[in-house]
């Protein structure tokens, strides 16, 4: 397998200058889909007793699956006419999470004093997604472009929002209009996912865009125009990189703090042991996949596989960021054993 270094457009054919279509390549529409996984909302199924503050609310998740999740509560004080006296009256999403297999159990973090028996119950969302792969190495790459009549102008095409803190190196270029044909604009989103983000839950992000046909009142105000959106859930692989321009294995290797020989014995189609027969854009298995079992924790697997616990999570995010009495077992490990030091 492999990855294209070419841009992935967003739209249908023709695709024509000054998008840098080269002659034959083709352009990709991306399917949206419906990814479970963020919580849409939180329904308060009790409001509680007691309560003389607000707080915090994390989720933990059913079986490990899912993380990311951070909300705000207001309670009820006297005299604040919120409500009734002592409850939990609303709920503010902060960071809706993602990866979540399950309605996780919503509980209080923070503050909260005196509440008792508040319940919350989590809803999934049903939002509709782009999905994407991402790679370590090569990265992600591809052109958003805003398609509209040729009457009238695109005022902004930008990132709806905040990007994900974990894609905060990404770059996005200055708009380019097209004046042949006219209504198009476009912008070129690139990321290259760092190693220790392998493995992380779904990133979402969104581009939204509008153009100028509002109506211009007589007193000189420009109403909105048309708008659109469209919204992308990254994965970043765990335990595969896409090679870059020039490199070889020893290159891959020494990314992942290994040998060349652990690198090719995961790779069973490689011919070449120095790996000269690798190329830009192929997908390279930097280890093993190992799946939890019931039981498993993790100082017994460092044992196993003669890796430290920090070497582990630096291959799997998601487990770096789930407390160890969380993980359960189906959780997917990526493993670069060290022969040397193993205890089985």
């Amino acid at each position: 397998e492999s990855v294209s270094r070419c841009t992935k457009r967003m739209l249908q054919p023709p695709c024509r200058r000054p998008f840098h279509c080269a002659d034959g390549e083709p352009i990709i529409h991306i399917n949206e889909a419906n990814i479970l996984g963020e919580i849409a909302s939180i329904r308060i199924t009790s409001g509680g007793s007691g309560c003389i503050e607000g707080g915090e609310l994390e989720a933990r998740a059913i079986e490990g699956f899912g993380g990311g999740f951070h909300a705000t509560f207001t309670a009820a004080t006297r005299g604040s006419g919120l409500g009734t006296s002592g409850a939990v009256v609303s709920v503010h999403i902060d960071n809706s999470g993602s990866g979540y297999f399950k309605p996780p159990h919503i509980v209080i973090a923070r503050g909260g004093r005196g509440c008792e028996g508040p319940l919350f119950e989590a809803i999934l969302g049903t939002r509709k997604y782009h999905a994407l792969d991402a790679y370590p190495g090569l990265g992600l790459h591809f052109e958003i472009i805003s398609v509209d009549n040729p009457f009238d102008t695109i005022k902004t095409l930008a990132i709806d929002g905040d990007l994900p803190p974990l894609m905060a190196s990404s770059t996005l270029s200055p708009p380019v209009e097209s004046t042949s044909p006219k209504g198009l604009t476009s912008r070129t989103f690139r990321w290259e996912p760092p190693r220790n983000v392998a493995g992380s839950r779904p990133l979402s992000f969104c581009f939204s865009t509008e153009d100028n046909s509002g109506e211009v009142l007589p007193s000189g105000t420009q109403l909105a125009g048309k708008t659109d959106s469209a919204c992308f859930m990254v994965t970043v692989v765990r335990c595969t990189y896409a090679v870059k321009t020039r490199e070889t294995l020893l290159h891959v290797a020494a990314y992942y703090s290994t040998n060349w020989v652990q690198i090719w014995a995961a790779n069973v189609l490689l011919q070449d042991p120095d790996g000269n027969d690798v190329s830009e854009g192929q997908l390279v298995n930097v280890g093993h996949t190992y799946t939890l079992e019931k039981g498993d924790e993790m100082q017994w697997i460092s044992r196993k596989f003669g890796m430290s616990v920090d070497a582990i999570y630096n291959l799997n995010y998601d487990v770096a960021q789930t407390p160890p009495e969380l993980l359960g077992a189906g959780q997917r490990l990526c493993i670069i054993p060290n022969s040397c030091s193993t205890n089985v």
